[in-house]
């Protein structure tokens, strides 16, 4: 039987990005666990202190991860774990994707004054729309749809961040008060706390 995957296990090699919530990194492990053989490149996602003061943030991270592991879609981010440091702050273990977000693809075309052909551009909304519906189908909702998670890769497209999604399979879910995900790119019923559904994504 595999070893489960813990702290000891990684070495952290590149910071890879960074947001609101958390730092990502890329890292290797030092030995096989989690079905992963020895030498494995994974990602992983070091949560920001401040937000464990917020009010569900733990219920939030179950949550990313459950939905990480048990909706599998080539389109969507793989989560293999949730592992804890040494000082007993939560981590999120991923697959780690080659590649830029599509925020930075559209940028460097910008200025370059093009533009995304529009067969790209097909198979790029294909392949979210896909992913997508695969949570939307497992009652999930990502609610924070936006250019800077997703991945371009070699292997297509891929869904990021699930840091937000709500979840059916967990009829009681805490909130802050406070709005979660991206102003500029959230349904109108999503800012302002009306009730809302699947709908949130596609808009």
């Amino acid at each position: 039987m595999s070893k489960p995957l813990s702290w000891s296990n990684l070495e952290l090699l590149t910071k890879i990005g960074e947001g609101k919530a958390g730092t990502v990194w890329r890292a290797r492990l030092r030995e096989s666990a989690q079905g992963l053989p020895q030498g494995s490149i994974v990602a992983v996602k070091q949560y920001k202190r401040w937000l464990f003061d917020e009010p569900g943030q733990m219920e939030r991270i179950v949550r990313e991860v459950e939905i990480g592991r048990s909706v599998l879609h080539p389109n969507l981010v793989r989560t293999y774990a949730l592992i804890f440091d040494d000082s007993h702050h939560p981590s999120l273990v991923m697959r780690h994707y080659d590649g830029v977000t599509l925020e930075v693809r559209l940028e460097e075309l910008r200025t370059k004054s093009r533009y995304e052909d529009v067969s790209s551009a097909r198979g790029i909304l294909r392949a979210v729309a896909e992913a997508v519906r695969a949570l939307n189908d497992a009652g999930a909702v990502h609610r924070d749809l936006k250019p800077a998670n997703i991945m371009i890769t070699r292997d297509g497209p891929i869904l990021m961040d699930l840091g937000v999604v709500k979840s059916s399979r967990f009829a009681d879910q805490t909130t802050s008060g406070r709005f979660l995900g991206t102003i500029r790119y959230s349904a109108p019923e999503y800012l302002g706390g009306e009730p809302n559904d699947s709908r949130v994504d596609v808009y």
